[in-house]
């Protein structure tokens, strides 16, 4: 071999070198950045994990509401409630143009067969019972001048029928005191 030939290999040698030095780099910094991703935004990562791990798809079925609560309208590519179309805009509802502060015991009323009433609040009630009222979840085919619709479910029993029976006492008093 002359030594154009040598220097050549020497050359073809050391970019070979410096190619696997580089990549070597950029795999250990993508390690890095996903080590930093997954430390970072762990908080964030572990509860949803555990919630996506508890439900199951087919069970979604016997835990999702979707007589009183929010249903997908596929003809208008909408989510519907009652009789209006529902946007979600980050964590509010805006229904009728109006917009609903979304809490986590906001969405168990309007999600959940059964919510949780520990996250439940009192303005969280009374908000879901204004968003039934805007949207006419409760009527028969979502007609304000239909009777309400009740049934034996127990978000009904347990749920609704307690607010309606509340309200109607507190409309009742108003009444009284005109």
């Amino acid at each position: 071999m002359n030594s154009k030939e040598i220097n050549l290999k020497h050359r073809i040698q050391q970019v070979r070198d410096s190619i696997r030095k580089k990549h070597n780099a950029l795999k250990r910094q993508r390690l890095d950045e996903e080590t930093e991703f997954t430390s970072t935004y762990k908080p964030i990562i572990d509860p949803l994990t555990t919630i996506i791990s508890k439900i199951d798809v087919k069970n979604a079925i016997d835990v999702v509401d979707f007589n009183y609560g929010i249903r997908c309208n596929s003809e208008r590519n909408t989510w519907m409630m009652g009789n209006m179309p529902v946007i979600i805009d980050n964590n509010d509802l805006l229904i009728n143009k109006q917009r609903y502060t979304g809490t986590l015991g906001l969405y168990e009323l309007i999600f959940m067969k059964t919510p949780n009433k520990t996250v439940v609040t009192e303005n969280d009630k009374n908000e879901y019972m204004k968003i039934l009222k805007e949207t006419n979840v409760l009527r028969r085919s979502y007609d304000p001048n239909k009777q309400i619709q009740g049934n034996r479910t127990t978000k009904y029993i347990n749920t609704i029928k307690p607010l309606l029976q509340q309200q109607q006492q507190s409309e009742a008093e108003v009444n009284c005191l005109q």
